[in-house]
């Protein structure tokens, strides 16, 4: 079981260069993002929806918003913290046992995230109840 808990949570500050031509943004491996990268998917969802809900046993998430804004709630079942992703470089670890949900607040917003894990459906703690269980809760 994951000892990980919601005081742990921390907004990481990426480093980004902008000019007058535009901006970029970087994520480095060991300054970064402390672990292997495994998998990086893209999530665009329409203004007002809610991604996620659900928990990891062993994945690691890191999260950054790439345009748009979007509010992630993170909850260790006992405690819940909300975090905004509202620029490119800011960005969220999300380690395994915390249940998040992801909340789009704007239109075309776009979350990218990076894995320590590749996709395992049994990895998933999808029923809030399991994750309490998993937790060692109830």
């Amino acid at each position: 079981m994951s000892k990980s808990n919601i005081a742990q949570l921390e907004m990481t500050r990426l480093k980004s260069f902008s000019s007058a031509t535009g901006s970029l943004v970087v994520v480095e491996k060991n300054k970064d993002v402390h672990f292997g990268i495994a998998r990086v998917f893209v999530v665009k969802a329409l203004r007002g929806e809610t991604r996620g809900k659900h928990a990891h046993k062993e994945c690691q998430q890191f999260l950054f918003c790439t345009n748009g804004r979007i509010e992630v709630i993170c909850d260790d079942g006992t405690e819940k913290r909300t975090f905004l992703l509202d620029d490119s470089d800011k960005a969220l670890l999300i380690p395994a046992g915390i249940w998040a949900h992801q909340n789009y607040l704007e239109e075309n917003s776009v979350l990218t995230v990076l894995c320590d894990l590749l996709y395992d459906e049994n990895d998933y703690l999808r029923n809030y109840e399991d994750f309490k269980k998993f937790r060692g809760l109830i």
